[in-house]
């Protein structure tokens, strides 16, 4: 009788045991399930951080620091926050500027000491010693201007200037789809020299890519080192969203730095350009606008237009902007116009 009751209880035992042992195993599997079950439907918030980006390029805008006359329709504006006007106000700023680098003139006229000039004039402007200098029938210099990051520490307007500018920001962006100027201006240089290369120019780009840093001063100087002409090419904006169309930038015959000979070939530069241009866009065409207070214009030594392709701050322009047949139209114009300058 106890031999049969060791037996039942060590049976009992071995049952208890087994029960207890799955139990556990049943438990283990769970909490398993429950583990990779959090891991799978977890995600980053990569969506917010795409918006956040698109914030960037209306940030940078560079605030106006010299804002005009901005109660006609007759004056047309620019993404560096200055307002441009085709009449008297335009040469008045060109005189006001040239009037403040008159005591240097000599230092401007000469341009082969880039220096810090005096008072506030800001950091040092650096030249750029020629390297690999293109070859074709002429050398055209194309810069994209703006780049990713903006330098706010100054320089000088011209050599020896005691006024100042930034030295460069990442410029507009795109209202209707918010396209990043540094990429559009980058977008339309690198088309432009594709098609002046076929036509048997040589091209010296001072940028390819976004991500570098070259105030508005040294872009004239690595120009003045590699090339016969220079295009400074900005897609333009104004507070008014609905003006749209071309211009483009050129010494005043007042300017302190330039000679009367390099004011008139850059005048020259820039009449051809937006002649051609608006014959093969239809834009409305602003003309070419007078201003002294522009490093990349005033450090040069080369005929030299800052050409602004259309305004990205319009709706409407902006989104044509962006297609390839309106800016197919713009290259041709561009290049017909140097063609003009240079007969061919």
């Amino acid at each position: 009788m106890n031999e049969l009751i060791k037996r039942i209880a060590m049976i009992a035992a071995i049952f208890l045991g087994a029960v207890l042992i799955m139990s556990l195993a049943a438990k283990f599997m769970m909490r398993a399930d429950d583990a990779g079950a959090g891991t799978a439907t977890e995600q980053p918030g990569t969506d917010a951080s795409s918006s956040a980006d698109k914030q960037g390029g209306t940030d940078a805008q560079d605030p106006a620091s010299n804002p005009g006359q901005t109660s006609d329709a007759a004056n047309a504006g620019t993404s560096d926050g200055r307002t441009s006007d085709a009449g008297a106000a335009a040469a008045d700023a060109g005189n006001t500027s040239s009037d403040a680098g008159s005591s240097t003139a000599d230092a401007g006229a000469a341009g082969d000491s880039p220096s810090d000039g005096t008072g506030d004039a800001g950091a040092a402007v650096t030249d750029t010693p020629p390297t690999d200098v293109p070859s074709g029938k002429h050398i055209v210099v194309i810069d994209a201007a703006h780049q990713l990051k903006n330098n706010n520490e100054t320089e000088p307007i011209g050599p020896g200037a005691s006024a100042t500018e930034k030295k460069v920001n990442s410029g507009a962006e795109g209202v209707a789809t918010y396209t990043p100027e540094y990429q559009f201006n980058l977008d339309i240089a690198q088309m432009l020299k594709t098609e002046l290369e076929k036509r048997g120019y040589g091209v010296y780009m001072v940028r390819e890519e976004n991500d570098v840093m070259i105030s508005n001063a040294e872009r004239a100087l690595i120009a003045n080192n590699q090339g016969e002409i220079v295009l400074h090419l900005h897609g333009n904006s104004d507070d008014r969203g609905s003006i749209k169309g071309i211009m483009a930038f050129c010494p005043s015959g007042d300017n302190a730095f330039l000679s009367s000979d390099l004011i008139g070939d850059c005048n020259k530069l820039c009449g051809d350009i937006l002649k051609e241009l608006e014959a093969s866009t239809g834009a409305k065409n602003w003309g070419t606008i007078l201003i002294d207070t522009f490093p990349e214009l005033n450090w040069t030594k080369i005929p030299a237009a800052r050409v602004e392709v259309g305004y990205l701050s319009n709706p409407d322009e902006d989104r044509l902007l962006q297609t390839a047949e309106y800016r197919a139209k713009i290259i041709q114009g561009l290049a017909d116009g140097i063609d003009r300058y240079f007969g061919e």
